[in-house]
């Protein structure tokens, strides 16, 4: 009896650690997939903001102020939203900052945290966002964790 569970223990180990192999196959292609479609979720982002729209789908407020108004006129840019685009540097350092566990929406030009401060929930992803990078998910990694089920190692 004892060298039956000793070897179910051994087989019970090896299953798992087996497992542990699929599971950071399975989170590492993920990644890679949110990676991928990182270019596509900033410019879906980029233009939310130029939109005016905070990520809960809202319009960004408090509106201009008189003073950003005329501004805005003269360089003919939109007074009629809030688009967090003067010079455009805030917008095109905009990234997807991708790690094993957070997705984060920001941009490391310094104005993200006066923005952040001056607007509420300006930056953060779209469910339209969301949904495209699990989509993404499911249709580039499915095919592969299949194929690394089907190996032999896994049966």
């Amino acid at each position: 009896m004892a060298r039956f569970k000793t070897s179910l223990e051994k087989m019970l180990a090896a299953n798992i650690k087996q497992m542990n192999k699929f599971v950071d196959f399975a989170e590492k292609e993920a990644l890679k997939s949110v990676e991928k479609d990182a270019p596509k979720v900033v410019d879906i982002e980029r233009e939310r903001l130029f939109d005016g729209k905070t990520y809960t789908g809202e319009s960004i407020t408090p509106e201009y102020a008189q003073s950003t108004v005329n501004i805005k006129t003269k360089k003919a840019q939109p007074t009629d939203r809030v688009t967090t685009r003067d010079t455009g540097y805030f917008h095109s350092r905009l990234e997807l900052q991708v790690s094993k566990s957070v997705v984060t929406f920001t941009s490391d030009d310094g104005v993200q945290i006066y923005l952040e401060k001056k607007y509420d929930n300006l930056m953060g992803l779209t469910e339209e966002s969301k949904e495209l990078m699990i989509t993404d998910i499911i249709n580039r990694v499915n095919p592969k964790l299949f194929k690394k089920l089907l190996q032999s190692r896994y049966l």
